[in-house]
């Protein structure tokens, strides 16, 4: 995620997406964890703005799985 995070904000990306299908509860904790929020109800479809400078902080135990 952070290299995905670093690869949008060199190119003045203002935001990040992600989709997850309803049934991935551990992916969708991961999610936000990484401070991204569920924009739909139907799907699982998280966005997050980002910020230049920002990048994503990931410890080895917030991996899903």
């Amino acid at each position: 995620m952070a290299a995905a995070e670093d690869f949008a904000t060199e190119r003045s990306c203002l935001l990040i997406e992600v989709t997850s299908l309803r049934s991935r509860a551990g992916a969708h904790a991961f999610y936000r964890r990484l401070g991204f929020t569920d924009v739909c109800d139907r799907s699982g479809r998280f966005v997050k703005e980002l910020a230049w400078g920002q990048r994503a902080s990931v410890d080895q135990d917030d991996l899903p799985g």
